[in-house]
Parts: C-alpha cells; structure tokens; sequence
C-alpha cells in the first residue's frame, strides 16, 4: 500500500510536468493576472447555494451541498446558521479522500495546515474560506446540523486540463505554500501590490472648478495603470457625488467609466475607513484604487465637478508603459447605476453587458435611514444566459460575506465590508472572480418580493475584451451618416468593416499611427435585422441593427427618475384647496 501510493505521487508529478501548474494565487501575487482572460484558470465560475440540509445525502447521511468531478478550484466557501452546537458539522472531500471534518467553527476558522487566516476567517456573523483548493478527480463538500437554519455558498472553477492542477496535500511543499504565504501577507498588509520598480509616479495639486472637467491623466502609448490616488479637502455629499470620475481607453468615443467619485472608491459620507485588497479609504490619506487598467493606444482619466463648488484635491497616479495584447487582455470598466426609489416588482440593474469579460467587484450604497428589511433581496447573475452558469445568492449581506444583518456590526475585511450600517457594502472578487464568455447579467432584488421602495445605487466593476473600434450608434439605416473610429491597426493600412454575412459596411485607411475615425453615409445591400460588425477579425459583441425603413418607439424608462440638488421638477395633482400652499414642495 505505501508503494502504491509513493507510485501515484510520482506519477502525478511527472505528468503534471508536461505544463506549468497553475499558480493558485496569482490574482494576488500579480495584479495583472486580474487582466488576463484567457489564461488556464480562466473557466466559468460555478456556485451552489441554499438554505438548509439538502435533499440529497451522502452514504453517511450528511447533506452534499456541492460536488464536481473532474479537475478544477474550490474558489470560495461561505456558511452561516443560526443555533450552532456541537451537531453542527462538516465535512470536504478531495479526489475521494476526507480532508476535513469537524464542527463549522473548527473548520473554517481553526489553523491546521492550509486553512488559516486571512484567506479562511469570521465575518460578522458567517464563516469564509477563500483558500484555494485543487481537486484532479473530484470533490465533495458535506454538513449536517440540528436544524435547517443554515445558509452556505461553494464557488469552484472547473479546469479542463488536469496537468495544470497541482495535487491537492494537506500540507503543501514548500514551493506550494509560499504562494499562499504571499497571498496571505497581501492580505494583511494591504498595501501597493506590485513588486516591480519600473513604474511611474505623477503627484499633483488641483482645483476642480465649479461645473467644470479636468483632466488629470492623458498619456498616449501603451501601458499599465497600477494605482489612483486622490486626496481630497473634504468628503461631504457634494464633494463624493458631485464630483464624477471619467475614464476612456484608446481614444474611444464611449466611456469605460462614468461614475461618481464617492461610488467609485466605495464610500458614502459616514463611512467607517477600510483598506481592502482593491480599494482603501480613510479621511487622512484619502481614496485609492489598485485595480490594474491596461491601455494599447492611449488612457484619459478625467474629474468633473456638477457642483456649483470648487474643491481642492492632490493625485497621485502610477503606471508603466508596457505591453498590452488587447486580445488577451481585459480592459478595465466600472458601471453605475441608480434607483432613486426602487420600484415595486422591478429589478435593480446593477450590470448588463455582452462580450467575453471578468466581473470582480460590486459596491451597493442604501443611502438613508432604513431596515436592513432591503438586505433579503437576492442577488442574481445570469452568466452567458445559461442557466448552469447562474445563480441567485440567499440574501443581499450573503452576497457581502455577512450573515443575519451582520449582526448589526460594520467591519471593514480584505475582500469584502459592511462601511456604514445598512447603507455601504462592498465584495471584491478576485479569487473568485466570475468569468463570462459572452454575456453577463447582474440584477438585485430589493426585498424579498422586489418590493422594498428604497434608494439603491451600485458600481460594477468588471474587466472586458474590448474591439479597437467603435461604432457611434447601435441602430443605422441606408442613407443615414454613421461614425467609426478605432486604434492600434497596422499604419496606413486599408481596413474594411464587414457584417456577419460578409457584405461590406465601410472601408478606410489608417493614418501614420494606426488610427482612423471616419464618417460615412451607410449604403448596404444586407437584409434588415441585426448584424455583428467585424475589422480584421475582431468582431463587436453588440449587434449593430439595420432599418429597413423608419421606425417610432415610444421612450420609456423602466427606472424612476434619479433627482439631484438643482434639478428642475415639473409636478401636478388634483384634491387640493384653491389657493392651498403644499409646504412639501414649496
């Protein structure tokens, strides 16, 4: 029996040698693997979650709360309950052998081995393992309890190729656990990730001017933007939302974000300090994002002040002119959206979008005195519009690593914080960050029913594969003027924007750079409908819609009205007294 076993280790070793294995915590080692989407652990992310025993029992009578086989990543456990006692038990299997076993406690926040903190730690009020385990066969993950008032989450990514999977030990080799002896140490220190020497630092002072837009970043090239600091006088309602932050990559006529200041670095006025692993602040040092954002041509970060108020602010900005593959590499985007009140039975959309991409962050902000009621609302991705890719969380606070309100605690955690109590929330996922190939749909429920009329506002943090070229409009017809522009092509080269039926939209010449921008009067024999638009191979996610003939569509916003200070408001109503004054609006 020893013999056989020393044989499958040897075994193993030699075919895993064939490839590299993978490196589980790159994501932490190397803020620019977050960019790449194309590498080995690139799979579709896959969670199971639910409420109580499961139906379906292991030989030993435990409840099977999630299994795989094959090879692939246990990414992320999460569980919480409401009676614990000495019933309450686990258990996980790896490739058919018992790993771990014992209460929930013991389990999830004992050190033995791989499992210790910070990757496996307590949240107010639930238990989270973020530590990463490798699985070449198969695993199990089981528990039993005294009763059903238990909630859990299991997130794995299947791998195809085992030889990139490196065997699961209880006790990792040296080579293995100073991985996660690094991971662990960017999780305690929080501070910048990147090792090299080889960036830029630009500081500056600014003003940003009463209803005014300037731009503090402008670099042409190539490269990588590592950190965003700003250092505000104040971090009041109209300083964190009025103050917008706009950024663009490779000269693009559309925006890759356009959210206000406050949103974006996960802070509403009120807000405890936190230093996580992608976003830190406090009032002393200000407000800083580590999220990696490449560029192939050229990247425009710019602040606009809505405000009738100036505000005094420093920057810091660091990057590194290095090289970017805009076809493995994810451009960087962050999506804000708001409802200003919730309306019933309609979704929050936090983020829809097609393509192939990476989602790794939300911030939810519930500005106002409310009950934490708004937390039971689910929230629910739909990935690829497939349903074995999606999945709907148990509760909101789930969702943020919490359980039961958070126990009415804020905390402020490497991955994932509560800021200010039931209005400030946050969850980064960069261990397990959730990949989609085509599409991506992401939606809250407020309330259990979608029926809780609250103020909801969120950012999206995502990474996108992103065309060099963009079209102006997404709705064209014959005879109408329509804008394509783009970057990063071979230099005075014709290139020609052909539909999926191969009939040709447009061609252009670049200019000395590789860049074109050309206006044009459609003129196509294509059929109506919708058509995917491609340049040299690289095909627009978006289906561009031809007219046949003109067409009216009523406009209506599925969302209310979102109202700021200095908005106009036209309203009316019927019942009053003549001459009555309603000191609610007046």
């Amino acid at each position: 029996m020893k013999f056989s076993f020393f044989f499958v280790i040897i075994l193993c070793a030699e075919l895993s040698s064939v490839r590299a294995q993978l490196n589980l915590y790159s994501r932490l080692d190397d803020p620019r693997a977050l960019t790449y989407l194309y590498a080995d652990d690139s799979g579709q992310l896959q969670y199971k979650n639910g409420l109580g025993i499961p139906n379906l029992k292991d030989t030993d009578n435990f409840g099977i709360i999630a299994a795989d086989t094959g090879s692939g990543i246990i990414t992320h456990i999460w569980m919480t309950f409401g009676s614990a006692d000495s019933l309450t038990r686990m258990k996980i299997y790896i490739d058919g052998s018992l790993i771990l076993s014992g209460r929930f406690d013991s389990v999830l926040t004992a050190v033995h081995g791989f499992m210790r903190p910070p990757l496996d730690m307590f949240y107010p009020v639930a238990y989270v393992a973020d530590v990463q385990m490798p699985y070449r066969r198969s695993f199990k993950i089981t528990f039993d309890a005294s009763d059903n008032n238990v909630f859990y989450a299991v997130a794995w990514r299947h791998i195809n190729d085992s030889s990139v999977v490196p065997p699961f030990t209880f006790f990792p080799p040296d080579s293995v656990i100073a991985r996660q002896v690094e991971a662990e140490k960017r999780l305690l220190s929080l501070g910048d990730p990147w090792k090299d020497s080889l960036s830029v630092s630009i500081d500056s002072q600014f003003i940003f001017a009463a209803k005014s837009r300037t731009a503090i970043f402008d670099l042409s090239g190539e490269g990588m933007i590592r950190s965003l600091h700003l250092a505000l006088d104040r971090y009041d309602t109209v300083s964190l939302d009025s103050l917008w932050l706009h950024i663009s990559w490779d000269n693009s006529l559309f925006e890759a974000v356009n959210v206000p200041l406050g949103d974006f670095f996960c802070v509403i006025p009120g807000s405890i300090p936190f230093h996580s692993v992608e976003m830190q602040w406090d009032s002393a040092s200000g407000l800083t994002s580590y999220f990696p954002m490449p560029f192939e041509t050229h990247a425009k970060i710019a602040i606009e002040n809505r405000s009738s108020l100036s505000v005094h602010a420093s920057r810091n900005i660091t990057f590194h002119q290095e090289k970017i593959n805009r076809k493995q590499d994810g451009y960087f985007y962050a999506e804000f959206n708001e409802s200003s009140p919730t309306r019933y039975h309609i979704f929050h959309p936090v983020l829809h979008t097609k393509g192939r991409g990476r989602y790794v962050g939300t911030f939810l902000a519930i500005p106002g005195d409310h009950h934490p009621v708004a937390l039971e609302g689910d929230p629910i991705f739909m990935i690829d519009s497939l349903p074995k890719y999606s999945f709907e969380y148990t509760g909101t606070e789930d969702y943020f690593n919490g359980g039961f309100y958070f126990g009415f605690q804020t905390f402020s955690k490497p991955l994932s914080g509560h800021t200010k109590l039931f209005e400030a929330f946050h969850h980064f996922h960069i261990l397990d960050a959730i990949d989609f190939t085509s599409s991506l749909d992401f939606k809250l429920q407020h309330g259990t029913n979608t029926d809780v009329r609250e103020h909801y506002r969120t950012v999206a943090y995502y990474y996108k594969q992103t065309p060099g070229f963009w079209v102006s409009r997404d709705t064209i017809r014959n005879g109408e003027l329509l804008r394509i522009g783009g970057e990063g092509y071979i230099p005075n080269s014709m290139i020609t924007a052909v539909f999926n039926d191969n009939s040709i939209l447009m061609s252009a010449v670049t200019d000395r750079h590789g860049a074109f921008d050309t206006t044009f009067i459609v003129r196509t024999t294509s059929a109506p409908g919708p058509k995917k638009v491609s340049i040299n191979n690289e095909i627009r996610p978006e289906s561009l819609y031809l007219l046949g003939s003109a067409a009216v569509r009523p406009i209506a916003d599925s969302l209310s009205v979102t109202l700021r200070l200095g908005d106009s408001l036209l309203v009316s109503g019927t019942g009053f007294i003549p001459g009555e004054k309603n000191s609610d609006l007046f």
